[in-house]
């Protein structure tokens, strides 16, 4: 067939790349050794603060910051930048967690750091209520390509009172600033080529040797009338097929897993009619293809589990108000896990937020959790969520499917261990807890 020997062709050049790149080193990076590539909190804001920081571990002073307020139009006056404070994950007001925070002098920088995670609601709303106490103050949304915040997000916010800048174009220019001016210092300078060769994966820009040679391939003549990329829409339908079936083989994996074992407690997703009056989406194979096709309305998706302990049946129960287990991604990339307080109505179930008053549901939760690393309790509708310790990487590429390194990851029987082992080792160390500080509950 034309469509097998096209992709033939294809795989001998992409093989070429891979050999040329494997012989220049360019495979070897501390970041995917780490398995921390996409990790927004303990990776790139952890980064790029100390970056920013003048007095950094770095000990390059405040060059870096002077290089980044620059590239970013932001006004630091120079007799205030040695003074600069720089956070990452900063807890300010009502319990929200700024992923950066900036200040010098009169100046206030929130930068709102987006990878794969999804938005939080009026979460851009809050901060810059939080950046305005000071007289100057910029909110800075940054994402891979430079995509605006969600209407959610924003709140009552204009969008216009948000500075929406990229990895792609704005951190890859900086970074190469930086990189230029620690050209003699060859530690930071080969620490920072390897974040910028990260990002450029990260953002699809490690590929233009190879886009362009296939580019050219496409350009073929396969006779007199027909040209190789005319079997290309076939071939991409097929592709979609392949990476929605992948991932939903995943999502049906995990959840088998999950509800299979011998543990003294059990996990069991919500029945269809329980789980449609809770605003959220159950995963299925149809929400999974139209996360595919690239449609920004594509919200969260995943499972909502019961948790049953066989040492006390009302351990995640008080009256109407149950504690459930929910498992997340949205359609651009792998969300969260974590629990969710629900109140049991005559006609379904109701979401509760922070803003009621469950009689302090969500600080007891936020105790219980306290121990646990990496579990935050800062969100509006969940009692306490975390990213995986693993990254799971369903993000959807422009062509709408997943990367191909994640479908080969996602493809084998182990794919789902990390997650599995991260959630039964959460309910386990709660189970725990709940025992020995009041068996009763």
């Amino acid at each position: 067939m034309r469509e097998e020997a096209l992709l033939a062709q294809a795989h001998v050049l992409t093989k070429k790349h891979e050999e040329l790149a494997a012989a220049t080193g360019q495979n070897f990076n501390l970041f995917k050794i780490l398995g921390r590539e996409t990790d927004e909190v303990r990776t790139h804001s952890a980064i790029i603060a100390e970056l920013l920081n003048p007095k950094g571990s770095h000990g390059q002073g405040p060059v870096f910051a002077r290089l980044f307020a620059k590239r970013f139009k932001i006004e630091i006056p120079e007799a205030e930048i040695d003074s600069l404070q720089v956070w990452a994950e900063k807890t300010v007001g009502d319990n929200s967690r700024i992923d950066i925070l900036m200040v010098a002098g009169d100046l206030c920088v929130v930068i709102e750091n987006k990878i794969y995670a999804g938005d939080q609601p009026k979460q851009l709303e809050r901060y810059h209520e939080h950046a305005a106490q000071w007289p100057c103050s910029k909110v800075i949304y940054l994402t891979l390509h430079g995509d605006g915040p969600s209407d959610d997000s924003l709140g009552e916010l204009p969008k216009d009172e948000v500075d929406c800048r990229s990895y792609e174009s704005d951190v890859l220019a900086w970074l190469n600033d930086c990189i230029k001016e620690v050209a003699r210092v060859p530690q930071i300078r080969e620490i920072l080529a390897h974040y910028e060769e990260l990002l450029r994966k990260l953002t699809g820009k490690s590929k233009g040797e190879v886009i362009m040679d296939l580019k050219e391939l496409l350009g073929k003549k396969l006779d007199d009338e027909n040209y190789n990329f005319q079997l290309v829409p076939d071939i991409a339908k097929a592709m979609t097929a392949f990476s929605v079936e992948t991932e939903w083989n995943f999502w049906k994996s995990l959840k088998a897993r999950l509800e299979a074992g011998d543990q003294p407690w059990r996990l069991k997703t919500l029945d269809a009619d329980e789980a449609g009056s809770i605003p959220v989406k159950e995963v299925d194979e149809g929400i999974i293809e139209h996360a595919h096709t690239g449609s920004r309305k594509t919200r969260e998706y995943g499972w909502t589990f019961r948790v049953k302990s066989d040492s006390n049946h009302e351990r995640y129960k008080r009256d109407d108000v149950e504690v459930l287990l929910r498992v997340e991604c949205d359609g651009w990339g792998w969300g969260a896990y974590g629990f969710i307080a629900v109140e049991r109505m005559p006609d379904g179930m109701r979401w509760l937020s922070r803003d009621e008053d469950v009689y302090g549901l969500f600080d007891e939760w936020g105790e219980r959790l306290s121990g646990l690393e990496n579990w935050r309790t800062d969100a509006t509708r969940w009692l306490a969520w975390r990213y995986p310790s693993a990254d799971i990487a369903l993000q959807k590429m422009t062509g709408n499917w997943l990367a191909p390194d994640v479908i080969r990851q996602l493809r084998k029987e182990s794919a789902v261990d990390p997650l599995v082992v991260d959630i039964q080792g959460t309910i386990d160390k709660l189970e725990k807890w709940s025992a020995n500080s009041n068996p009763g509950q």
